[in-house]
């Protein structure tokens, strides 16, 4: 509400409106300067307002009209943008002698509360300026000649805006997507990176600050004074878009949980590895084998038993392409297969995978590895591309292997005549993906771990 000295003065024609612009400015703590937060105190013309001098550097006030009706109105004053000389402060004691611009060393300048009062020249109290607007600052922008920034207003008058965002000042090499952004804080229970099961989801914040060593926050604190992964960086992720679980691996990884807060730099190697499970019955599966979920819980007390000459191939959904599944010039790509009993003579069966378009005919399977014993075995299918691809000629078997490739087959084993295996579980891990492609990985909101 405007004082009855303010509603005169509005109406006199011989006085001049001005504004009034106040920031509140934020102390960087890595500042070695030591700086407290401060109030700075802008206008478009140096201005004594009892004790405070206003700086005299505004040259744009973005539009906005500095006019008000004369039964006073409502001040319809929305975002804007304010552009400021960028001159030397000469009546703020902790800046004197500074550029504008300076500030920006020693304050968080983005995300900071601010106010726009209504002041004409014959008033003489602070008190009689009419507050029309409140807002917080965004990132600033500037130049040798001037400073540019946006205001936006601000209705929620008992939100706190976060101190500590991401600035340019701060994290020289953050992506322009994370600019602005909060740096996570974590409410409630402390919990373990690595202790959630595998087939539950949580989100966890996490922002990047720095695209060249790939820095991201999980949280702006401590989180946890034991554990939140492990220093080789083989933390388990969910890629939601890709729908895939996985592990992040990071050979110059780094794990930081203390007063600076909870962060990963992963480094320049950066890849990623997944497991994943075929659930889907392929068409090379015997037609007796109906039930065979005991071998996808990933179980070994639970097993499905294969008779002679039986053939057990599942498949999976679609994989998103993510690009060639190659790191350092290897392949790493394999089925394996937990099993706990056999009979017969060895081999026993041979572990394969299925092409349905291989010759462009009826499919074929491929050359595949014996199976000689029981336990943990692998079946290398990077290596084994003898009926990889679907151009009739197989041409194209020679090309890098990508997820899309590894959709489309079947995988499985053929149980030898006179065997039988018992197999508790089988399941695709995928080594080495290079995190190149920008739509699973780098968004910089959050991650998603399981």
């Amino acid at each position: 509400m405007a004082t009855t000295d303010f509603k005169i003065a509005a109406k006199k024609a011989s006085t001049q409106a001005h504004y009034l612009l106040e920031i509140d400015l934020i102390n960087n703590e890595s500042d070695a300067a030591g700086y407290g937060n401060k109030t700075i105190y802008l206008s478009d013309k140096y201005l004594d307002i009892e004790s405070v001098r206003y700086e005299g550097l505004v040259s744009s006030w973005g539009g906005m009209d500095v006019s008000l009706s004369e039964n006073e109105g409502i001040a319809a004053v929305n975002d804007f943008s304010i552009t400021v000389v960028n001159k030397k402060l000469m009546f703020q004691d902790y800046v004197t002698d500074s550029k504008f611009s300076d500030l920006f060393a020693h304050f968080y300048f983005a995300g900071c509360t601010c106010r726009v009062y209504q002041w004409f020249e014959d008033l003489t109290l602070k008190s009689d300026a009419l507050l029309i607007f409140s807002g917080i600052t965004k990132q600033p922008s500037f130049d040798r000649n001037y400073v540019s920034f946006d205001i936006e207003d601000d209705r929620s008058i008992l939100i706190d805006v976060p101190v500590n965002i991401v600035t340019l000042n701060d994290f020289a090499n953050a992506p322009q997507e994370s600019i602005g952004f909060p740096l996570p804080i974590v409410y409630g229970d402390d919990w373990d990176w690595n202790a959630l099961p595998a087939d539950q989801q949580s989100l966890t914040p996490c922002v990047e600050v720095d695209s060249i060593v790939k820095k991201f926050y999980i949280a702006n604190h401590q989180i946890r004074s034991n554990d939140i992964g492990n220093n080789s960086l083989n933390c388990k992720i969910y890629l939601k878009d890709a729908g895939i679980y996985g592990a992040l691996v990071a050979d110059q990884g780094v794990l930081t949980n203390d007063e600076n807060g909870a962060y990963f730099t992963l480094g320049y190697n950066i890849y990623y590895l997944f497991r994943h499970i075929p659930k889907i019955r392929g068409s090379q599966c015997s037609a007796a084998i109906t039930d065979y979920s005991n071998i996808l819980d990933y179980n070994d007390a639970t097993t499905l038993t294969l008779q002679e000459n039986e053939a057990l191939y599942l498949k999976f959904d679609s994989f998103p392409e993510l690009g060639n599944l190659e790191f350092s010039n290897s392949v790493n790509i394999a089925m394996f297969y937990k099993i706990t009993a056999v009979s017969g003579g060895s081999p026993y069966g041979v572990r394969k995978y299925y092409n349905e378009g291989y010759d462009a005919a009826g499919g074929g399977f491929s050359t595949g590895a014996n199976i000689t014993g029981t336990g943990t075995i692998s079946y290398d299918i990077g290596a084994d591309t003898s009926v990889k691809g679907q151009e009739a000629d197989q041409s194209d078997k020679t090309l890098a292997w990508t997820l899309k490739d590894l959709s489309n087959y079947e995988y499985g084993l053929t149980v030898n005549a006179g065997c039988t295996i018992t197999l508790a579980w089988i399941y695709l891990i995928v080594y080495n993906i290079p995190l190149t492609y920008k739509k699973y990985w780098g968004k910089p909101t959050r991650i998603e771990r399981p």
